[in-house]
């Protein structure tokens, strides 16, 4: 859906620079991703023998697992984008740099999702992802319609992004109705405040390995 209408309002090469940025963030999210979809028999046992609190506090170690994975994940891709970019593809895209940035948290968006719906699938609540599927895709095309003129390949991802919040948004507050998970904020600020120092050591020794 993206592509095609990427194609329709801004042309092919821009198709091309979402074309790099997607896969490579697709390919980081799917690694990270088989980590934590791992756990689902697991979750699937203590659904069974109605293990409510240990069920409450697998998931939110399993969400602080993915955050601490994920952060510096996205800030090194984020901080390195314009290098990554010509390594896997060549200078001649370089322009896809920003489109890379954009979508870059779509690695951790997407494997919180994909790991918490594994939960929503054990609690037998398919019903429930497909009405989020529904909202989120709305989302997508909503803003595609608004972004992809004026912005193009970074306009599409950015949409993109906001339909993956919608996602793990709606999961998020379901598992909170269903399970009572807690949204950590203590836990996650000090995850989130160790990555900011993470990107900044970063952006600091670029110098030293890129001309």
């Amino acid at each position: 859906l993206d592509v095609v209408m990427l194609t329709h309002f801004s042309g092919l090469e821009e198709v091309a620079y979402y074309n790099v940025a997607v896969p490579t963030i697709k390919t980081l999210w799917g690694v990270t991703s088989v980590l934590f979809i791992a756990l689902l028999p697991v979750l699937s046992e203590m659904i069974a023998h109605n293990k409510g609190s240990l069920i409450t506090i697998g998931v939110e170690r399993m969400i602080r697992y993915i955050a601490v994975v994920s952060f510096p994940a996205v800030a090194l891709v984020m901080v390195y984008a314009r290098e990554i970019v010509g390594f896997l593809f060549g200078t001649d895209f370089s322009a896809a740099t920003a489109t890379l940035i954009v979508f870059a948290p779509a690695a951790l968006i997407m494997t919180l999702y994909k790991s918490l719906s594994t939960v929503l699938v054990a609690l037998g609540d398919t019903k429930k992802i497909a009405q989020i599927s529904i909202a989120a895709i709305i989302v997508n095309v909503v803003g595609n319609l608004v972004l992809i003129p004026p912005f193009g390949a970074a306009g599409a991802a950015a949409a993109s992004i906001l339909s993956f919040l919608t996602l793990t948004g709606f999961t998020i507050l379901d598992l909170r109705r269903r399970i009572g998970i807690g949204l950590q904020l203590k836990k996650m600020g000090i995850i989130g405040l160790c990555t900011l120092l993470l990107a900044a050591t970063a952006l600091l020794i670029k110098p030293l390995f890129v001309n």
